[in-house]
């Protein structure tokens, strides 16, 4: 197996799930976020046609109606290639294999396949810059056994309850100058905002277990740093502003950064001006000039 391939197998790993388009991006120096139209196939496509002849990648269509225009194709590990991946890993797989790792409902696939594309955009600008982005882990790994936080929150109506940490993904992002952690929280618009009937799953609850999980020590203590930012990629300029406001409102400030979709897929996702700090007027830069 080439070397190329066992990166293909470790990023599908790690993500889940990756169009072939962002896979070319990812790792061939392919087009992004614009998609090739040429009718030669390119070397990412040979690659992946190759290791899905093999039995390490299965491939599906993405739902699509006749305005989308054709879709990349999804790819996934099979048993198979979760099992070269977790070779190359050895001791640090935290991720296991089951057989419904490949059945995932179209909403959910929508939103993988969403919060991937910020990872790429951040890899993508990452290597232009010659830095690196190290250890993204995706919500099927933060959700194991192995990585899975649950930590107690007071409910709005001062009672106590569990609430587990699972974030959409994890990375790290390496600087010339610098490191910073950072989760990712990719919102669609399907969450209620603030609380409500308590043991719903809403975004307030959501920004309350983040702030436990940070104060008791089990993120210093899990990844080994006190840096932290919870980056937020929602729909459009109106959903950042209320989750911006109810984030305020439950106590989150510095360590919450949001933006739109749009702006990460067109704009300069890293040291462009186009993220919102809970608490702050303005717009700032993920990686401020002066530590790049």
């Amino acid at each position: 197996m080439r070397a190329r391939d066992r990166e293909v197998l470790l990023a599908l790993y790690t993500s889940r799930a990756l169009t072939t388009t962002q896979i070319d991006a990812l790792l061939f120096n392919g087009p992004w976020p614009s998609v090739t139209t040429q009718k030669k196939p390119t070397r990412c496509q040979k690659r992946l046609q190759g290791l899905f002849h093999h039995g390490f990648v299965a491939r599906s269509e993405q739902l699509q109606t006749l305005t989308d225009g054709r879709k990349p194709l999804v790819n996934m590990l099979s048993c198979e290639g979760w099992e070269s991946a977790a070779q190359l890993l050895y001791a640090d797989a935290p991720y296991e294999w089951s057989d419904d790792k490949m059945l995932v409902s179209s909403p959910f696939l929508v939103h993988l396949l969403a919060t991937n594309d910020v990872l790429v955009s951040i890899t993508v600008a990452a290597k232009k810059r010659g830095w690196l982005v190290k250890k993204w882990l995706g919500e099927h790994i933060l959700r194991g056994p192995q990585l899975k936080e649950v930590v107690i929150i007071r409910g709005p109506k001062g009672g106590m309850d569990k609430a587990a940490v699972v974030p959409d993904g994890y990375f790290r992002l390496v600087t010339h100058a610098d490191a910073y952690n950072f989760f990712v929280e990719m919102d669609r618009g399907t969450e209620t905002a603030e609380a409500g009937q308590w043991g719903r799953r809403d975004w307030e609850r959501k920004i309350l277990a983040y702030l436990a999980y940070y104060e008791n020590g089990k993120y210093e203590q899990r990844y080994k740093t006190k840096d932290l930012r919870v980056l937020v990629v929602t729909t459009g300029e109106r959903r950042l502003a209320h989750l911006k406001a109810v984030t305020e409102a439950a106590g989150g400030f510095g360590w919450f950064w949001f933006t739109t979709i749009r702006q990460v897929m067109e704009g300069d996702v890293l040291t462009g001006p186009m993220w919102q700090i809970a608490g702050e007027d303005g717009a700032f830069p993920l990686v401020p000039e002066g530590t790049r």
